[in-house]
């Protein structure tokens, strides 16, 4: 049993010892029941040292060495980085892993092996992010812009961006290409996913806090906010003429 581990990850130099510690339980968890992660590491457009500092941490950390590493020069969004994963990846099963350490690694070791044990080509797991200790406001806007998801495309799920994603990739380099470049990538993809007639199940999942601190509010987050819902209609719009 294999799957390809996709890793979008941008400026995260401060958690990139957690990661490689990631990698290395992963891989032991889950090599126990014969399951072999093979993990794809996006460097999208970092401006930080954070992949110098993971090639140095990789020769102290034996399990990280066959860890593959696919540079991207410019930081375009988060979709295009795991758009281009997508298609980079070998793995017919995939999953799409954050950066940040927000989840805790028991419930991501427990969502793989039941994908494994319980699921079929047509069902795509996911985390539904049920406790959750970012900040109100963040969870409000989460709420809102999932219930707006669902409204658009049909797709009847709680917690549209929550992670991991795990599922069949049996997706073609058309439909990956109609797929968006920013945070809303998760809403197309869940969208393409439903109109190729897959289903989800959705099992909830503690969420941490930025172990920065406090996550502020922000003119900038705002205006992000509203780019968003505003492109999140167009790429409804432009799959359904596409397909």
């Amino acid at each position: 049993m294999n799957i390809s581990v996709l890793v979008p990850c941008y400026n995260e130099s401060e958690k990139i010892f957690e990661l490689v510690q990631l990698i290395h339980y992963l891989k032991r968890a889950l090599g126990k029941d014969g399951i072999h992660l093979d993990f794809l590491l996006v460097d999208n457009g970092c401006t930080d040292d954070t992949f110098h500092r993971f090639e140095s941490l990789q020769s102290t950390h034996a399990t990280c060495c066959s860890s593959q590493i696919l540079h991207i020069s410019e930081n375009i969004g988060y979709g295009f980085g795991v758009k281009t994963a997508l298609l980079q990846s070998v793995g017919k099963n995939v999953c799409i892993l954050p950066a940040d350490g927000k989840y805790e690694l028991l419930d991501i070791v427990h969502l793989i092996r039941l994908y494994f044990t319980t699921f079929n080509d047509g069902q795509l797991l996911k985390g539904l992010r049920s406790k959750r200790n970012d900040p109100k406001l963040i969870q409000v806007l989460s709420f809102f812009y999932s219930k707006l998801v669902n409204l658009l495309t049909g797709v009847r799920v709680k917690d549209i961006n929550g992670l991991p994603k795990i599922f069949h990739n049996g997706f073609t380099s058309h439909e990956i290409g109609l797929m968006s470049d920013t945070a809303c990538l998760d809403a197309t993809l869940l969208y393409l996913w439903r109109r190729k007639g897959g289903n989800f199940k959705e099992y909830a999942l503690e969420f941490t806090q930025d172990t920065e601190g406090k996550t502020s509010w922000s003119g900038k987050r705002t205006v992000t906010a509203l780019k968003m819902f505003r492109e999140l209609v167009l790429s409804s719009r432009s799959i359904r003429i596409d397909l």
